[in-house]
């Protein structure tokens, strides 16, 4: 029922009425929220070229409102901002308490490594941050064996024993993952790069090599070289020679489906090459490992196997006993994943997740694939309002080029995650000019806290993350770039100038003298 205020009163209060809804307005709609949308529309809907498509969506994360959209439903190639619905899933399902643990374990007289799809096994620059090298958890498995006295047998002869030998098979579980290990969407020159390398159930140094040449005594002659991390799996077809110039430059290479590595050129003085990736991961991680467990004097006597130990549910059988386990909180695997951008992480966390979900229902679980993986992301995607039915999720770090998401999906997701009991761990896993990573330096000018993922394959460049301004205010972006031609720096700087555009935001100019 309308009640009429007294006509003594009414002018008043109408003036009253008005101001406080003019305030009211202003709050919902604030007025810089017209000067940031067209200083975006400025920047981004004058491109370098006419036939660049860009997709554009910020949120407002204090009201939900949409600053500024641009093509925000279309579908576009996303590139490493894939990578965002992995991290966001994966902390979804696992929290950030979750961890990855491979197991060394004894049955019988055999030894048994179960694997548990870690990306970061033997990881370099993680271990490099703890202090150690990137074979210590195979120091500190050795620790344990020679513990285990009723397991081994000492070698006979003098009062201390010169090694250890184990009876048994060196026994492989790498069955958590699939082994379709490359995708089929990577073309032939990416699977044999470190950033299209394969992905096993049991992983180690991102399945990558690092070689180094040396000179030897003359010209001419064949020069000496090194492997890191060294595996008698792998096998080096030398044809670097020894030379002054130099010239051609020593290269490692790997023919695209094949195990044998090739290193040509000339090589003057010691030079540690490019990584490459391996053929067969699981082979190649055991392989690695046995032979570190080699240099601590512990021989295992019989064949490398490989197969099945889990049971049914996934569970390690009572009748096998733990020596040892070495764990990685998904926390750095995350670190890896949206500081570095380092696609065999995305893509062992993705198949992962595939497995975690297959644990759901009534049946056994089904080994991790980029299938299951997907399954498992379109759970959160769902949860955080995406239109899943209408993208396109092929793998885990982007690299697929049928990979399709909208710039409005990714930004939902952000929103969604900022609120997310996980939230801060998300954020901080980001690079930016606070956290690290490449935009550390390109984004240090800016006065405000950026937390974003970058993008980038030939013709696509994509940003998108977080800024939170001086006044805390924060906002969700997400700005895809597909089908230009040549050089990515153009679209870098556009980037970056929406990043400084947001960090100005709700900023009053100062007035003029």
């Amino acid at each position: 029922m309308l009640r009429f205020l007294p006509s003594s009163h009414s002018a008043r209060t109408v003036r009253t009425l008005v101001v406080t809804l003019a305030i009211g307005l202003m709050v919902q709609h604030p007025v810089w929220a017209g000067n940031t949308r067209s200083d975006l529309a400025k920047c981004l809907e004058k491109l370098p070229q006419s036939r660049t498509v860009c997709g554009a969506v910020v949120i407002d994360l204090a009201t939900g409102d949409v600053v500024y959209e641009l093509n925000a439903s279309k579908p576009l190639i996303p590139a490493s901002n894939q990578k965002l619905i992995v991290m966001a899933a994966a902390l979804d399902r696992f929290g950030s308490t979750g961890a990855f643990r491979t197991t060394l374990a004894s049955r019988g007289q055999d030894l048994i490594v179960i694997g548990d799809g870690d990306p970061a096994l033997g990881d370099a620059r993680l271990a490099e941050s703890r202090g150690e090298k990137p074979l210590a958890f195979v120091d500190r498995w050795a620790d344990a064996l020679t513990a285990e006295g009723e397991r081994t047998n000492p070698s006979k002869g003098g009062d201390a024993p010169s090694s250890w030998i184990i009876p048994g098979d060196f026994i492989v579980d790498a069955t958590i993952l699939d082994d379709e290990h490359f995708h089929p969407d990577w073309i032939p020159v990416d699977r044999v790069r470190w950033y299209g390398a394969p992905v096993g159930g049991l992983n180690l140094n991102n399945n990558c090599v690092e070689v180094t040449a040396l000179p030897g005594k003359a010209a001419g002659e064949a020069c000496a070289w090194s492997i890191s991390p060294p595996s008698s799996q792998l096998n080096l077809i030398n044809k670097c020679v020894t030379s002054k110039s130099s010239r051609p430059v020593p290269v490692i290479a790997r023919r695209e489906g094949a195990a044998d590595l090739v290193l040509r050129g000339k090589v003057g003085k010691r030079r540690t090459l490019k990584s490459v990736s391996v053929f067969e991961p699981n082979q190649f991680a055991a392989s690695a490992i046995r032979d570190a467990l080699a240099s601590h004097d512990i021989r295992v006597e019989g064949e490398t196997r490989f197969e099945r130990i889990r049971d049914r549910d996934g569970q390690i059988p009572s009748d096998v006993r733990i020596i040892a386990q070495h764990t990685t909180p998904i926390s750095d695997v995350l670190r890896r994943v949206g500081t570095d951008s380092q696609n065999m992480c995305a893509e062992a966390l993705f198949k992962r997740l595939g497995y975690e979900s297959s644990r759901q229902g009534n049946s056994p679980p089904t080994a991790g694939s980029w299938k299951t993986g997907r399954d498992a992301v379109k759970h959160t995607l769902r949860k955080a309002g995406c239109d899943v039915e209408n993208m396109v999720i092929a793998d885990g770090s982007g690299l697929s080029r049928r990979n399709r998401l909208t710039a409005r999906d990714l930004a939902r997701l952000l929103q969604y995650m900022h609120t997310h009991t996980e939230g801060e761990v998300f954020k901080a896993s980001l690079a930016g000019n606070r956290t690290g990573g490449k935009l550390k330096r390109r984004l240090s000018g800016i006065d405000a806290d950026i937390y974003a993922k970058t993008g980038y394959l030939s013709g696509v460049r994509s940003l998108s993350g977080y800024v939170r301004t001086r006044e805390n205010r924060w906002f969700a972006f997400s700005v895809i770039f597909n089908n230009f031609k040549g050089a990515s720096s153009p679209y870098n700087k556009i980037h970056d100038k929406v990043c400084r555009i947001l960090s100005n935001a709700g900023q009053r100019k100062p007035k003029k003298p």
